[in-house]
């Protein structure tokens, strides 16, 4: 148990002298909202390998992890942004499914909104039953939940978006 106390009582030592540094170089590498997350994985690293420090070189060995990790960091948001830009690019263009069914631009902008003010399931919900016409048996199925269930949450779903419209009307803002 001293040696516990010992190992941890170095540790925050070491962090104690070191972090300031870490944030300061490690601000120069990543975007702001990314620093804690990258600091916080340099002293898991260091935390992990402390043994392995070798000794007087602690800032230059912590800076190298800064370094891998920021890197890791650029290639994890150059995957998300290809990622994302392929995800848009193979999405269909949903305006032509609506408008083929009889749907002009007037009446899909104001749908998509408030589609948007749904909470995720519930719009989630109303994509799977009116775009890809699932049944509620098939979406209970994708969901893992009764098929009353999902009738109950479509029912109150269909709801809030019936009354949106009647909003919407009301003051104007759809014709």
């Amino acid at each position: 148990m001293r040696r516990v106390r010992s190992l941890e009582y170095q540790f925050d030592t070491f962090f104690t002298a070191h972090v300031h540094d870490v944030r300061r170089y490690t601000a120069t590498f990543v975007k702001d909202e990314r620093v804690d997350d990258v600091v916080q994985r340099t002293f898991i690293t260091a935390w992990e390998r402390f043994a392995d420090i070798p000794e007087g070189s602690e800032r230059v060995w912590l800076l190298g992890v800064v370094r891998n990790h920021a890197r890791n960091t650029w290639r994890s948001e150059r995957r998300a942004d290809a990622l994302a830009a392929a995800i848009e690019h193979a999405r269909p263009e949903v305006s032509v499914e609506l408008t083929r069914n009889g749907y002009g631009p007037t009446e899909i902008v104001p749908l998509m909104d408030v589609l948007r003010d749904l909470n995720e399931t519930d719009c989630e919900l109303m994509v799977l039953s009116g775009w890809f016409e699932m049944t509620p048996t098939e979406i209970g199925q994708l969901f893992d939940k009764p098929a009353n269930t999902i009738r109950q949450q479509l029912f109150r779903a269909r709801k809030i978006v019936h009354e949106r419209f009647d909003d919407l009307l009301e003051t104007g803002e759809l014709q």
